[in-house]
Parts: C-alpha cells; structure tokens; sequence
C-alpha cells in the first residue's frame, strides 16, 4: 500500500518470497443518499451486460463444512470456526500461507484470470484479428513469461547495461544520475527500489488537493529491520543463510572463471549484509510507522532536501528520473535518508557495486536465467517461507502480468465476471454500517463535542468506490511483444511510472486506484478519506447476498473495518478531506490512546507458535479496525433483523451464522518460518490470535454462543477492550 493508505482484511501473505513473488495467492436499514457524498464506481461496459453470460465463482461466502462441531467455540473460536476447513484443504506445498479467501479462493480467482490470458495469448490468423488491444497486450506478455528456453538463452543480457553503468560509476557524487536511470528503467514499483522510494501520493497538509512526492525507504533484502538486529539463534541462522545466497548470487554474475579469481564471494556477501544491517539501523520501528503519523509527514522543499543531504545530487536524480519539477516533497524517516547520504560517501566502490547489483537482481527475478530463480526460490521460497514446491510458470506469469500490466487484465477479468447487483449491494450494506458507526460516535460520551462534531463530519465524507476504477490511466503506446519477457516488464514499468508522477502538484484524480480490482482485498485510504472494494474480494461475498447474516457478517464487518482505519491510532490524525491536522483535544487524545492500548496489550499475550510472539504494538492498528469492523457490523445486522428501535435481536441460528461467517474470512495458517516473519513486519494478527483475540473483546459473542463466564472466550467485562 501507499504510505498513507491503509490495508484493512487485505493482506494475504507475509512472506517475502510473496512480497517479492507476486505469483501465489493475491497475493471486505434503508440507505439515504440525499447529503451523503457518495460514490459507486463501475465499468460502463460491464455496467450495461447482462449478467447472464457471466463466468461465476463457485465458492460460498460461508461453508458449513468449515466448522467443526466438535471443538466448543466458548473455548477456541478459531478451531471451531476452521477446523474444518484446515482438515479439507490442508496448506499445497506451493504455500507458505494458506487462508481461506486469500489463498484457496484467490487462487480460483488466478485460475480464472489463467483461462482468460491463455484464452488472450492464442495467435492463430483468426484469432489474432478477433483480439482486442488488452487481449493482445495481456496474451502475448504471457507468452513471453512463459518461454523459460528464451529467458534462458538471453541469459543477463536484459539487464547488461544496467550492470555495466554500476561498474561504471566509480564516484559518489556520480550515483543521482545512476540511481535515477535504475529506478526510471527498471524498478517495476517504487517498493522495489534499490535504496529509497520515490513515488506520488495525497499532500498531508492538503490532502485530496494536490498530488505530493514522497520520499521514503526502499526494501531490503531481509524482511524487516528486526531481521538484521535479532541476535537469537533463529536470527543468526537466518542471516547465515541469507549471506549463502548473496554469495551464490554473487558468483552467477561473473560468468567466467578469470572474473571470479581472487574475489571471496562470502566475504563480499558478508560486507554487503553488514551495509544493509546500518541501513537496517537507521529505520525506524514498524509499529511507528504504522502507527504514528509524526514519523511519516514530514514536508521540506528542495534546498531543505538538499541540506538534508548535500552529498546527494537531488536535482540531477529527479531530472534523470523524469520527474517534473517539484518543490515540495514529503520525506518518510528524514533520519533514514540522511544516513543513505552518509553511507553513500562512505563505502567502498566494491561493497556499493555488489549492493546495486543485487539489490537490482531482486527486482524482477523470475524474468532471469533458471540459475538465478532456482537460488532465489531456496532462500526466500524453501528458507524463509517454508515453501517445499515452487509455484507452477503459469501462475507466476499471472503474478507478473497483474504487476505489470493491471488495468489490461482487469478489463479481461471484469468483461468475464462483474456482476452490478453486487456494488449496489455492497452500496447498501456500507450506508448500514456507516449508520452504526454515526450513532456509537454521538454515544462516546468521553469525546468533547466539537471532536464529536468533527468525527461525524470526517465519516459523512467518507467515498466508496467498488468493483472498478470509473477512469483507466493507460498508455496506448505501450509496446508488449511475445519474445521479450524482460523487456515488457521494463516498458511496463516505464509507462506505470509516467503516468504516476504525470499528476504532481495537482488534485488527485478521486477515482483512482492503488489496486488492481483483480486483487482479492479492499482498503481504506488516509489521504482520500475513501474505501476501495475490488471487484475480485466482492465475488467472494456474491452467493451471501440474500442472507442477512452473511452479508453483514462477512462484507458488513469487512467494510466496518475498513470504515474504522479512518478513526484508528494513525487515521485520527487525519481530518474529513484528507489533510493532516490534529483536530482533537488534548483529553480526547489521550482517552483514545488509552483505549488503543488495551487493544496491543491484549494482543502482546498471544503467539502464533511457540516461541513467536504477537507484537502488540505493531497490529494495534489493524486488530482496533477488526474489533471496531465486527461491533459495527454486529449493530448494523441486529438493526436490520429487529424492530423499528433495532432492539429485537435476531434469532440464535442467524447470529451464530453472522460470526462464523467472518469468522471464515480469518481462515489462515502458516509455515512456521512465515509465522516469524509475520512477527516482525505484518501490521496484522492473522489465525488463532486474530480471530480469538476479536471475539473475546465482543460481548454478544459470549451471549450468542452461551458461553460461561470462566470459559477462554469470555472476558471479565472489566478487562473488555472497547474503542467506540
């Protein structure tokens, strides 16, 4: 995600090998619009088909055979909410996580997308006149992904000119110039950069109304600053390993024998991790990042940049990017670039080179040679992840091609599959939960009134935009041929990014997307103040659309938690258009606080497997929304089954539908290697503690299930984390 939107249910896989993969699963009353500022979002296109030449996923919102009634759910919700479904579909040795909609069910999604690009990539004379322009694009990337001999025979050849320039620069004050031919030419998104990223995003002083640069830190090669500063065993263990691969790496890019001698490819590793590990060092916290909008908003103009970091040519590095002039760039972790800076002049031209070189070979690496996605698969698939098969060639060429070229493939997919009743539906459901969301904040009797005032504005603000972008920023001169896999990938990127930095300065298009609606998830967006719901995540929900329970249950709480990242430890400081702006009292802060940290402290007592505890203080944020996602959609499904007042609760089979049915939507499991990683660098709390630590926050459970005071999921009314 951008750096100031938020991902709510959305998140599929920890893993690296994932992140970096993108080739398993992908990797939530009556409605009065009359004030509302609302927004539906649809392909008119699809829009107007009829529904009945649709292609339908088959899978049910909610299965009873998930459950498994032999465990109480008094005492572990989790197992008997999914105890079923681990027994069914146990996690493929492909995976490194297994959930229930972002994983099995997004790989039906894949499987879907697989037959339409298969379908796209047919070229016989015929067909070749019948494809449309995204049929050709989509098809004959494909293609290309797919010719492993090809990819193999061209060898580095691909990128060769990018490893000669970093031979080439020998100075320090020459790397601007570098750094912005890489970045321009190469880095498929602003994540993978080689040492920070540059990208667009929403102003945080004006929000919505003007299009700002950031700056911030790229990925290493570790999953997470803790990766490199851990000192137990495990950690030591995995930096070992860590350094094997950049040491293997390192000696697949020589090719021939006299460039390799005298060089110690293990030493050379070793010096690389220990640059990383300063880079490391100088970040800060995830759960700060994630939580604190302090550490992320920092607005300078270019001489403040430049004094920042006067080794660093910035001028040179936005004019060889191609970015339009800008003077106002916001800087995530000023402390981290200023040590970039630092470390740039300071160390030596070999250890920097092999850095850049690595670094860049991480970027695309299942576009390479065989050598280098068979060691990159043992570290970050078997190592790292726990993963014992590859994925399959085709389903990482669907990974790369809803990368590289999202909106083509979308428009395949939502030709197939998009049905409208489905975002007027979910229309519907958001107004219902945005109800109940209004009324508990009139009711939050510890909110000074003013804050309370503010609050309802911010939430009568809030967009929905579902199932599509209403505008697709294409590039119609974009070039996709069947024999260059790299190459499509690189011009791919080339086009992506123009198009990006194309709005500098300017509002932000309120239609556009961060996500593809061919992935499986929705979020909540800081500087949009709006809510995205893929077309991909709502099909997930489509055959519960007639059962109160699982509607609410299942899309209710998923839309209730996206709806509440708006209101959650970082979301509150921003105000109804976006902007960053503290716009509540001093009292009221802290009473919010306060309640956020029972929220991390609750969840610092679990663990995902022995020995790898929840961090508290990093999921705060995500597990706040889920509790707030479930509360409100909990108001909501009661006041739709009940009497005019909502104070006739539903009936006791319908209810215990309702949770289990978002119960299913937390379905996951994990290697024990992924749990780890997950530990350190995921904002979620994903399977048992997840789940349980929710329901154990939410009184109505205990009464719909019957539950005993003494029983696990009960808590003393005392110690019950409530935020709204």
């Amino acid at each position: 995600m951008t750096s100031t939107s938020q991902s709510g249910r959305d998140s599929r896989s920890t893993s690296l090998f994932d992140l970096l993969n993108r080739s398993t699963a992908r990797t939530a009353a009556q409605v009065s619009r009359t004030t509302l500022p609302f927004v539906l979002t649809l392909v008119a296109s699809v829009a107007s088909a009829q529904t009945d030449d649709r292609l339908r996923l088959d899978f049910p919102a909610f299965d009873p055979a998930a459950v498994d009634p032999s465990v109480d759910p008094c005492v572990d919700f989790y197992a008997h909410a999914c105890g079923g479904w681990r027994e069914a579909h146990p996690m493929p040795p492909d995976a490194s996580v297994w959930s229930r909609p972002w994983s099995q069910y997004a790989r039906e999604v894949d499987e879907l997308l697989e037959a339409l690009v298969e379908h796209a990539s047919v070229t016989t004379d015929e067909r070749r006149d019948q494809r449309t322009d995204d049929e050709q694009k989509v098809g004959d990337y494909y293609t290309a992904c797919m010719d492993v001999e090809r990819i193999d025979q061209l060898g580095l050849g691909p990128i060769a000119p990018q490893l000669a320039a970093i031979d080439r620069t020998p100075r320090a004050a020459d790397l601007p110039a570098l750094l912005g031919q890489l970045q321009r030419d190469l880095l498929p998104t602003d994540r993978d950069a080689l040492l920070f990223a540059v990208h667009a995003e929403a102003d945080p002083l004006q929000g919505a109304q003007r299009l700002t640069l950031w700056i911030e830190a790229g990925r290493l090669g570790l999953p997470s600053r803790n990766s490199y500063l851990d000192q137990s065993q495990p950690a030591k263990d995995l930096r070992l390993e860590y350094r094997n691969f950049l040491a293997t790496q390192l000696r697949l890019l020589e090719a021939t024998p006299q460039q390799q001698v005298g060089f110690d490819h293990d030493q050379r590793a070793e010096a690389v991790i220990q640059l990383e590990t300063k880079l490391a060092e100088a970040r800060l916290e995830l759960s700060v990042l994630r939580n604190e909008a302090s550490a992320r908003e920092n607005l300078l103009d270019m001489a403040e940049l430049q004094q920042l970091t006067p080794g660093f040519g910035w001028r040179t590095y936005f004019a060889t990017l191609g970015l339009p002039s800008t003077n106002r760039i916001n800087v995530v972790e000023p402390d981290f670039l200023r040590r970039v800076d630092q470390l740039l002049r300071a160390t030596p031209l070999p250890v920097r080179s092999d850095f850049l070189k690595l670094r860049l070979l991480s970027t695309r690496p299942q576009l390479l040679p065989e050598t280098f996605r068979r060691a990159y698969f043992e570290f970050y698939g078997r190592i790292l992840s726990g993963l014992s098969a590859q994925p399959s060639r085709s389903a990482t060429c669907i990974g790369q091609i809803d990368r590289d070229l999202a909106n083509p493939l979308s428009r395949v997919f939502l030709q197939a599959v998009w049905e409208p009743k489905l975002g007027e539906r979910t229309a519907e459901i958001f107004e219902t939960i945005r109800a109940a969301f209004a009324k508990r904040i009139r009711n939050a009797s510890w909110l000074d009134p003013a804050t309370q005032a503010r609050a309802l504005e911010k939430l009568e603000a809030v967009r929905l935009s579902v199932g599509s972008p209403s505008r697709w920023p294409d590039d119609p001169k974009l070039v996709v041929r069947p024999d260059d896999a790299y190459g499509n990938s690189r011009r791919a990127a080339q086009s992506s990014r123009r198009a990006e930095f194309h709005g500098l300065d300017r509002p932000l298009d309120p239609d556009a997307w961060d996500r593809p609606p061919t992935w499986v998830g929705g979020y909540y967006e800081n500087g949009r103040n709006g809510i995205v719901m893929t077309a991909a995540q709502l099909l997930y929900f489509a055959d519960g659309l007639e059962d109160p329970a699982i509607l609410h249950g299942g899309l209710g709480v998923f839309l209730g938690h996206e709806l509440s990242h708006g209101f959650d430890p970082l979301g509150r400081s921003y105000d109804a258009q976006g902007r960053l702006r503290d716009w509540w009292t001093s009292e009221d802060g802290d009473a919010f606080d306060e309640k956020a940290q029972c929220v991390a402290d609750h969840y610092s007592s679990y663990s995902y497997a022995p020995g790898i505890p929840v961090n508290g203080e990093l999921v705060v944020s995500e597990q706040t929304a889920e509790l707030v996602g479930w509360t409100l959609a909990w108001d909501a499904f009661v006041a739709s089954a009940g009497s005019a007042d909502g104070q006739q609760a539903p009936d006791r089979g319908s209810a215990r539908r309702f949770f289990l049915a978002s119960a299913q939507v937390l379905c996951y499991e994990a290697t024990e290697e992924s749990w780890r990683v997950q530990a350190t660098s995921d904002s979620h709390a994903f399977g048992a503690p997840g789940l349980n630590g929710t329901v154990t926050n939410l009184p109505a459970f205990s009464e719909v299930f019957e539950c005993r005071d003494s029983a696990p999921m009960t808590k003393p009314s005392a110690e019950v984390c409530s935020v709204w």
